[in-house]
C-alpha cells in the first residue's frame, strides 16, 4: 500500500514533455498509442533506490509494458531487481529455466 502511494506521488511529480515522461533519473518514451514505453537513461546495474523503483512502477502502470534496453545484469541481479516489484511467478515447466536462478527463463 505504501509503494502504491509512493508510485502515485512520483508519477504526479514527473514532468511530461513532448510525449516523454521525465523523472529526473530516466525518460519513458511511448512506443505505440495503445501501450508500451521505452526507458532510457537508466543503468540498473548501478543499483536503483526506492524512488526510482516507484517511478518505474508508475511508468509501468501508465504504459503497461516497459522496454529497458542495453542492461548488463547477471541472473541474480535480474531476480533481485524484479523482486522489488513483488513476488515472482515461476514457470511450472522447467525446460528453459536458469539452473541457478529458476525465476529466470
Amino acid at each position: 500500500m505504501t509503494g502504491t502511494a509512493t508510485a502515485a506521488t512520483t508519477a504526479t511529480t514527473a514532468k511530461l514533455t513532448t510525449g516523454k515522461l521525465t523523472t529526473g533519473k530516466f525518460h519513458v518514451t511511448p512506443l505505440a498509442s495503445a501501450l508500451g514505453g521505452e526507458v532510457t537513461g537508466l543503468d540498473l546495474s548501478a543499483g536503483v533506490d526506492d524512488t526510482v523503483i516507484a517511478a518505474i512502477a508508475a511508468a509501468l502502470c501508465e504504459n503497461l509494458v516497459l522496454v529497458i534496453r542495453d542492461q548488463n545484469l547477471s541472473a541474480g541481479e535480474q531476480v533481485a531487481f524484479t523482486r522489488r516489484f513483488g513476488p515472482l511467478v515461476r514457470r511450472i515447466a522447467d525446460d528453459f529455466l536458469h539452473p541457478e536462478f529458476p525465476d529466470v527463463l
